[in-house]
């Protein structure tokens, strides 16, 4: 799974620095935006922090490694999902019109 992660945040990394606008998701005041301008944009934020966040499931079952294995492994597994969504935000930003399959072509 190391492999897994750092593949996906190298992928990631790659695509977001040539399109380096996505790490203006970073700041909090378009979330706040979102909230109080549009209808539903609660349920759209909740959406995505369940997204981010929902990697954690792979660790749900490591409880007897210890805390501190889950503390260093999740924070290194946030990092590399964290890159690996910019960057896929990025290819779409800069690929519009290829098709549905993107975080295949993603990888390619």
């Amino acid at each position: 799974m190391t492999v897994w992660f750092i593949m996906i945040a190298i992928l990631g990394a790659h695509q977001a620095f040539q399109y380096p606008m996505v790490f203006k998701a970073l700041n909090p005041m378009y979330a706040f935006n979102l909230v109080l301008n549009y209808p539903g944009g609660i349920w759209f934020l909740g959406a995505v922090f369940l997204c981010s966040t929902g990697g954690e499931a792979l660790y749900s079952d490591l409880g007897h490694c210890g805390k501190q294995n889950i503390r260093v492994s999740w924070s290194v597994v946030k990092i590399c999902l964290l890159l690996s969504y910019f960057g896929q935000a990025a290819f779409i930003l800069n690929n519009p019109t290829i098709d549905w399959k993107k975080f295949l072509h993603f990888m390619q």
